[in-house]
């Protein structure tokens, strides 16, 4: 059998990783049990804040339709048919709109997957940020019942830092009403933090200026809680402190 140069099979290992995000997590687990590296601590990236001068929340249809339609070699078709993207702007401070405070993505999942999804989350093969107890006490023992019940669908908030994967937030979750979700009519959503819980306002189909919303998005949650942008909101809001 002919060898393999080194620098060929590193090549291979970096392709395969980077076609497969659980890949390169299972290899970065792996290497830190080795000792070959100093483990490096994750940057600190912070959480969804409980208080903040202003949000928005946009709801994505990945597929446009009840049935994932197929990829190709250069365009990829996400897992979950609904996603969302959350911005907020700090208190306290002059707002620029183009400028989050914070940023974070949503995958939405059905109240019947969230145990798989707890299981892969939880397993730090395939998760750079595993699910605390805590967390999956949340998912499992409190939001799950709570989607069962009123039809909702479940998503984790995440954010991608640049270079460093993805990041899930300890205890931060947020709930929609499936059937808003397919009618594209959402009146409301919540945002479950673990410092507290905020009832977003009614969704519209326009953003701020008035036109349709363009591409995917379908939708965007809009509120202010100082008098910056007034007219920028969507609706009256309650955030409630734990």
């Amino acid at each position: 059998m002919n060898d393999i140069p080194l620098s060929a099979a590193l090549d291979a290992v970096r392709a395969a990783a980077e076609a497969d995000p659980a890949m390169l997590n299972y290899i970065r687990a792996h290497l830190r049990t080795t000792g070959l590296f100093d483990e490096q601590p994750l940057r600190e990236v912070r959480a969804c804040p409980i208080s903040f001068d202003a949000i928005e929340v946009a709801l994505f249809d990945n597929w446009g339709s009840a049935t994932k339609p197929k990829g190709s070699k250069t365009q990829k078709i996400k897992a979950n048919r609904f996603g969302g993207k959350v911005k907020v702007w700090d208190e306290g401070k002059r707002i620029n709109l183009n400028e989050p405070d914070f940023v974070a993505f949503v995958n939405f999942f059905d109240a019947g997957e969230v145990q798989a999804l707890v299981e892969r989350l939880a397993n730090p093969r395939k998760c750079r940020t595993p699910l605390t107890a805590a967390y999956q006490e949340l998912l499992l023992d409190v939001i799950t019942p709570l989607a069962s019940a009123n039809d909702m669908l479940v998503a984790p908030l995440f954010s991608k830092p640049v270079g460093d994967g993805t990041r899930y937030h300890d205890q931060q979750v947020m709930m929609v009403p499936k059937p808003g979700m397919i009618a594209k009519d959402v009146q409301e959503a919540l945002l479950i933090l673990e410092t507290g819980t905020v009832l977003l306002p009614p969704f519209s189909s326009n953003d701020a200026s008035g036109s349709a919303l363009k591409d995917n998005c379908f939708a965007q949650s809009r509120a202010c809680l100082s008098r910056q942008f007034v007219d920028w909101s969507t609706g009256g809001i309650q955030v409630k402190l734990k």
